[in-house]
């Protein structure tokens, strides 16, 4: 399965990082703003990012945006989310393998959705009444299965693949 193509934004919506997906799909992207290299758009031509998006979830970060129209011309789903003081942007075309998820087991699953949800391991522990330990040997197993190197790789990875976030 191709990666999938992820941003990440400062709060003010300027592209600070982008994985070589991203690239391939957007070119250099770095400082642009998220808003106009994403640029989703209903089917009839409409704008579906905001200007300020980014600003509002950088101060949300219990929140996770979810905007379906088309990104380039393809039909696709934009997962926005607040992650380490920016916004984790991930594009998921809807033709893409939805086979991310079969990969990790239910404790996984439900360890990524509250470190999404802005538990840290420790809160996410305390939350399951597991150790922090094993917290992070699921986590860290999670990341492994999914080819991340951090947990922002790994929530962004997961949104990507339609994991849906409580609440």
């Amino acid at each position: 399965m191709d990666a999938l193509p992820i941003l990440l934004t400062d709060d003010q919506g300027n592209i600070v990082r982008a994985n070589a997906p991203a690239i391939r799909r957007f070119g250099p992207c770095l400082g642009k703003r998220c808003v106009d290299v994403v640029a989703l758009r209903a089917e009839g031509g409409a704008a579906r990012c905001a200007q300020d998006c980014a600003c509002h979830l950088a101060r949300s970060p219990m929140e996770t945006r979810v905007g379906r129209g088309l990104v380039s011309g393809t039909p696709a789903q934009v997962y926005c989310t607040c992650m380490a003081r920016g916004v984790v942007v991930v594009i998921h075309d809807e033709h893409a393998a939805d086979a991310i998820l079969e990969l990790l087991s239910p404790r996984e699953v439900e360890l990524v959705r509250l470190v999404a949800a802005g538990h840290t391991m420790k809160s996410a522990a305390r939350e399951l009444g597991l150790a922090p330990s094993t917290v992070r040997t699921h986590l860290d197993n999670a990341k492994l299965k999914l080819g991340a190197s951090t947990l922002p790789d790994l929530v962004a990875k997961a949104l990507g693949s339609g994991l849906r976030w409580p609440g």
